[in-house]
């Protein structure tokens, strides 16, 4: 019975941090293209690309977590990208030109990618089997919760407060994803001999896993059209 408890502390701490790191990404994506306008008179590219910086560094961060995660470690790795998604919230503030904003939704959005890969790979390991399906519903209900509450809040305050508030409440967002990340206890996996060679890879093969293809199709095709709406 023990081995099929669902609601442990940890699941319970994961859908936390999941909930702060999503919240962040939805309230800074629907507001960063208007921010670069009125900030820095960008162009509908530099405008774009201010926006979509963040899911540029999120890919890169994904792609090289998934090879690195069990090296480094999984709770480390979540630890430590979420105390760099703190200091890239504060460093909207001083960032004084379009490129450099660029530059931090980039570093943020790698952050992000790194961070989520970590969290969402762990709290695997923690559902049990039987209750798979059920446990990633829950913890998935995290992110559809932040689809409303980021945009809110972004709105929100940029209208009653300035931009300046979305970089101070991103930035304590992350600091609430990243002091439940301390608590955030999970089972790390051993690496193998046969996994350290492949450490020294750099082939495309040993990054991408050929059986999650087909997967990742499917993703990738429902990303395709949920990116061209929220564009």
């Amino acid at each position: 019975m023990t081995e099929q408890r669902l609601w442990t502390r940890t699941f319970v701490i994961g859908i936390v941090v999941n909930l702060f790191m999503s919240t962040v990404f939805y309230l800074l994506m629907t507001t960063m293209a208007v921010y670069a306008v009125d900030r820095f008179s960008a162009s509908d590219a530099g405008a774009g690309l201010a926006s979509s910086g963040f899911i540029i560094g999120a890919v890169v961060g994904r792609v090289l977590a998934g090879k690195f995660l069990d090296l480094v470690g999984r709770r480390r790795m979540l630890v430590v990208t979420m105390a760099v998604f703190v200091i890239a919230g504060l460093a909207y503030i001083p960032a004084d030109g379009l490129g450099l904003l660029i530059a931090v939704r980039l570093v943020h959005g790698f952050a992000f990618g790194l961070g989520n890969t970590a969290l969402v790979a762990s709290i695997q390991s923690v559902i049990p089997s039987a209750r798979r399906a059920e446990g990633n519903g829950y913890f998935g209900t995290a992110t559809t919760l932040a689809t409303a509450v980021g945009p809110f809040l972004g709105v929100t305050l940029a209208a009653q407060f300035g931009f300046s508030s979305l970089f101070w409440v991103a930035s304590a967002c992350g600091l609430l994803a990243m002091l439940a990340a301390l608590a955030y206890r999970v089972p790390e996996r051993t690496i193998t001999a046969e996994d350290r060679v492949l450490l020294k890879s750099f082939r495309p093969s040993s990054f991408v896993d050929a059986k999650a293809l087909p997967y990742a199709a499917v993703m990738g095709f429902g990303g395709l059209a949920y990116s061209s709406v929220l564009a």
